[in-house]
């Protein structure tokens, strides 16, 4: 996808991170996959502000990710969750909020079920 095109009609701050402007910082995800071999594995991965939109327009789609061309892997194993051991460095390494995400889909399932009344 082009970046230009991409941000065309953007708000300034989102402009920025996609031109790259802030990728001195890293965004950390937790991603969650099955190899080709069919095995489960979680995989921590570092992503460049600039290449997280991106990135995660590609999880969303189910679309095969070449971790190389998004960011950098910190740490990974095999299963569907991370040892609490490691939750728990990553928390204090980087920050990472491992409730995050559940926390904004209940707000966003919240909002839409309020706006269907």
């Amino acid at each position: 996808m082009d970046k230009e095109i991409q941000t065309n009609h953007a708000d300034p701050m989102l402009r920025e991170l996609v031109e790259g402007r802030y990728d001195s910082e890293q965004m950390i995800d937790l991603f969650i996959g099955v190899d080709d071999r069919g095995r489960s594995f979680y995989m921590y991965l570092a992503i460049p502000p600039s290449n997280y939109l991106l990135y995660r327009e590609k999880v969303a789609l189910g679309e095969p990710i070449d971790i190389k061309d998004h960011g950098e892997m910190i740490a990974w194993g095999f299963g569907n969750i991370p040892p609490k051991e490691l939750q728990a460095e990553m928390s204090m390494v980087y920050g990472f909020d491992h409730t995050l995400e559940g926390r904004l889909n209940a707000e966003i399932a919240k909002h839409l079920k309020d706006q269907e009344r």
